[in-house]
């Protein structure tokens, strides 16, 4: 994983609390932190509002610039996924009746929602946010190995689950 200069810039100036490194790094990965959220647990985004900004203190608050290894949008993802499976365990029932958006992707949104939250991690951070299973390893505490084998189970479980609703609604 590398760190985009940039980012290291940002955050050593957050750290020397410069208000305006921290709303830039607001801006970059608040907008695509919530987006994750918001797949994750649409009938409960609100509640998790302001999750991505408070997850972007607390990382900042730990971290030491220029001595990471890892890119600080990983690291944020990272502690979203464990507030998430801590406080959001058993809340996920629901969700995709309260997505709505263009009825034709109703089929898909109702395959993602159909499997349990831990497993939607997986579609999401590799298929939405882009993360490398390398990434995604370090995301959810796993090796890579297990990674690449549980997002092609999750991969096979979603393409069975919307198959079977299609086939259902030719019936």
């Amino acid at each position: 994983m590398e760190i985009a200069p940039e980012e290291e810039f940002l955050t050593a100036r957050c750290t020397l609390g410069e208000p305006a490194a921290f709303d830039s790094l607001a801006h970059i990965y608040g907008a695509r932190l919530y987006g994750f959220i918001r797949c994750a647990l649409p009938a409960r985004a609100q509640v998790w509002e302001n999750l991505a900004v408070r997850t972007l203190a607390i990382c900042l608050k730990q971290l030491h610039p220029f001595d990471e290894k890892v890119p600080l949008s990983v690291l944020m993802m990272k502690r979203i996924v464990e507030i998430l499976d801590k406080e959001a365990a058993g809340t996920a029932k629901d969700d995709e009746a309260s997505f709505s958006t263009d009825p034709r992707l109703a089929w898909i949104r109702k395959s993602i929602y159909s499997l349990p939250l831990e497993d939607r991690y997986y579609l999401l951070l590799r298929d939405q946010m882009d993360f490398s299973q390398e990434e995604m390893a370090f995301i959810l505490g796993l090796s890579e190995e297990t990674v690449k084998a549980r997002l092609t189970q999750v991969r096979q479980k979603f393409h069975q689950t919307l198959h079977a609703l299609l086939s259902a609604r030719k019936s």
